[in-house]
């Protein structure tokens, strides 16, 4: 896959509604921002990483790109707990993803919503040759606007932002979309800046392009 730990960032307006009113139900609606898919065909349930965590966990069938049904029962786990079962499907610990289906888990520290996927749904992007359609000034500006506040990110002239904003890589005032971060996490970025640096006597770091001393 093209993307760290096969995950890609994604909107509500992705998520089949059965599945957003599960989350609101357990956890409110503050997850609408930190929304992500794991392309995994299997996921092991633990204990919550952090002791006021609690976690949510629900298997639901795709009915079609906005509808899905929940299937069996779900279950609870927090991080001050001991043991727990996942119903439903007979399984406690490693959970297996069948083809067709979803396992939501909504938690609470931080607020999220993660879906897990087999291989054959809610594909994520994986092309490493998207990263093609970029200049490499493009790539810096999507990196910055991830990882800089606005104060310290490089001023580009006006049009090497107009492309990023048009296909949806950038909102209309600079800030990085969903879109773009997806661009950002993609593991091949950092190699693609980094020999394009070497290559033309450069420094890169934290999204800039340096010229290397001495």
């Amino acid at each position: 896959m093209g993307l760290n730990e096969s995950r890609m960032h994604i909107t509500v307006n992705d998520v089949p509604s059965d599945i957003l009113s599960w989350a609101r139900e357990k956890v409110g609606s503050n997850f609408s921002k930190n929304i992500t898919i794991r392309q995994e065909g299997q996921v092991e349930i633990g204990m919550p990483w952090h002791e006021a965590d609690r976690e949510y966990w629900q298997f639901f069938q795709l009915v079609d790109g906005k509808t899905a049904r929940m299937v069996g029962d779900g279950v609870g786990r927090s991080g001050l707990e001991g043991d727990g079962v996942v119903t439903g499907h007979e399984v406690d610990g490693r959970v297996r993803i069948p083809s067709g289906y979803v396992l939501a888990c909504a938690g609470t520290y931080p607020v999220r919503l993660t879906l897990y996927a087999s291989d054959d749904a809610l594909k994520p992007i994986s092309d490493v040759g998207v990263l093609d359609q970029f200049s490499i000034t493009e790539l810096l500006i999507l990196v910055q606007a991830k990882r800089l506040k606005s104060p310290y990110r490089t001023k580009y002239p006006d049009k090497e932002y107009e492309k990023l904003i048009a296909n949806g890589y950038l909102a209309s005032n600079r800030s990085i979309t969903v879109k773009g971060r997806n661009i950002v996490e993609m593991p091949e970025l950092n190699d693609k800046l980094e020999k394009y640096a070497d290559e033309n006597g450069l420094y890169y770091s934290d999204g800039s392009m340096r010229k290397k001393y001495g």
